[in-house]
C-alpha cells in the first residue's frame, strides 16, 4: 500500500522481456571493438566515470550487471514504463561507440520521474558515477543551488586591499574569462533545466497539460520583471515549435548560428520518427516553443525533454566569458524559483529527464 511509484505488476510481455535480454548481450558483448577514444584521461577523478573516457555500451555495462539486470527488468512505473525505456538510447548503433563525455545524455533517458525509484538498483550507482561521487558511499543531501552566495563578497584576495562590500545586484555579474588572449575558445554555452513539480515530464502529457505548461512559464517569461531580471530592457518574443519546424525558418536559423538550436528530429523521416516518439511522445511539437530574449543571447525552450531547458550564450565581443552567461542564467532560475514551484528531491536535487543534469541542472560547455 505505501508503494506509489511502481506498476505494481510484474513485466509480462513476452517481446518486450526478450528485447531486454537481447540488449543486455548487446551491452555485454565481449567481442566489440574498443572505441579509439577510450584512453585514461587526465586530472580527473579516480574511480568515476571520467576517469577513463569510456564508451557508453562500455559504461552501462559496468552498473548492469546480470543480478541488477535480473532484479529491475521485471519492474514497471506507475505509467508502465520499463527498463528499456530507459537505456534504449544506448543501444542505438550510432550512439553505442559513442564516449560518455561527449553524450549528455550518458546513454540513458528518464520517461517518468519514478524510474529513479522503481530502477534505483541500476540508476543510483550510475548516477553517482556520472556525477563523479564515490559509488561505494551513500547519497548525502543535495545542497540548495545557489547561484550567487552571500559569501562572495567577502573573499580575501592576496595583495589587495580591502574594499567595500559589493552591492547584492553587483555580485550577480560574475567575469570568468576562460580564454583571455581569445586564442582558443570560440563558443561558450551554458545551460540550466526546470521540471515544475506538478506535472510528469513532457514525454508522458497530454496536449492539454502540455499546453498548461506552456501557460504556466510563458506567463512569467514574457513579463516586464522576468526581462529586467536577465538585464534586459525590451521584452522578448515567444515562438511556438511550429514556426521553429517550419522550411525556412528564420528563427531557426539564428538559434543555429547563436548556437542555442537544440537537436530536432524530422519527424517525416521515417528512421528519426520512432526516435521522435520515444523522446518526445505521441504529441510533438504541440505545447511547445522557445522563448528568444531581445539581445538574442537568451532562449528558454519549453517542453523539450524538459519543462524548461535555459540555454545563454556569450556575445561575441566576450566570446570566452563564460560568467556573464552564467550571471544571466542564473539571474533567470532565481527569478522563477521564487514564483515556480520545481521538482526537486532531498538527495537528488531538481529532478531532470538527463540523469547528468541532475542536481543543479546546470551545465556549462565551451568550443
Amino acid at each position: 500500500p505505501d508503494d506509489v511509484h511502481s506498476a505494481r505488476r510484474l513485466l509480462d510481455d513476452a517481446d518486450i522481456l526478450s528485447t531486454l535480454e537481447r540488449c543486455f548481450k548487446v551491452i555485454h558483448d565481449t567481442s566489440r571493438t574498443p572505441s579509439l577514444g577510450e584512453v585514461p584521461a587526465k586530472n580527473t577523478v579516480p574511480g568515476s566515470r571520467t576517469s577513463a573516457r569510456v564508451t557508453v555500451i562500455n559504461n552501462l555495462a559496468r552498473f548492469l550487471k546480470r543480478n541488477i539486470f535480473d532484479v529491475v527488468k521485471l519492474r514497471q512505473t506507475r505509467l508502465d514504463h520499463n527498463l528499456f525505456d530507459i537505456i534504449w538510447p544506448a543501444m542505438k548503433k550510432s550512439h553505442q561507440m559513442r564516449l560518455v563525455d561527449d553524450d549528455a545524455d550518458a546513454g540513458v533517458v528518464i520517461p517518468d520521474f519514478d524510474c529513479y525509484v522503481v530502477f534505483r538498483e541500476f540508476l543510483v550507482p550510475l548516477i553517482k558515477d556520472i556525477h563523479c561521487l564515490d559509488i561505494s558511499q551513500n547519497l548525502k543531501p543535495h545542497p540548495t543551488s545557489n547561484f550567487f552566495p552571500s559569501g562572495l563578497e567577502s573573499i580575501p584576495v592576496e595583495g589587495k586591499t580591502e574594499e567595500p562590500p559589493l552591492e547584492t545586484e553587483a555580485l550577480k555579474e560574475i567575469h570568468l574569462n576562460l580564454d583571455p588572449a581569445g586564442k582558443w575558445i570560440k563558443s561558450t554555452l551554458v545551460e540550466c533545466c526546470r521540471n515544475l513539480e506538478v506535472f510528469e515530464l513532457p514525454l508522458t502529457l497530454s496536449v492539454a497539460q502540455l499546453e498548461h505548461v506552456e501557460r504556466i512559464l510563458t506567463g512569467r517569461l514574457l513579463s516586464k520583471d522576468f526581462s529586467e531580471a536577465i538585464g534586459e530592457e525590451t521584452l522578448g518574443q515567444y515562438y511556438s515549435m511550429n514556426e521553429v519546424l517550419e522550411n525556412p525558418s528564420e528563427i531557426r536559423t539564428m538559434l543555429s548560428a547563436y548556437g542555442l538550436l537544440i537537436p530536432l528530429l524530422n519527424t517525416n523521416d521515417a528512421c528519426q520518427l520512432s526516435e521522435s516518439m520515444a523522446r518526445n511522445g505521441q504529441y510533438w511539437p504541440y505545447g511547445r516553443g522557445v522563448y528568444v530574449s531581445h539581445t538574442n543571447d537568451f532562449v528558454v525552450w519549453i517542453n523539450c525533454h524538459e519543462h524548461m531547458r535555459i540555454l545563454c550564450c556569450t556575445q561575441s565581443e566576450t566570446v570566452a566569458d563564460i560568467g556573464v552567461a552564467f550571471s544571466k542564467v542564473g539571474r533567470a532560475v532565481q527569478f522563477l524559483d521564487e514564483i515556480i514551484s520545481f521538482r526537486n528531491t532531498y538527495y537528488l536535487g531538481n529532478l531532470t529527464s538527463r540523469p547528468s543534469y541532475l542536481g543543479t541542472g546546470l551545465r556549462l560547455s565551451y568550443i
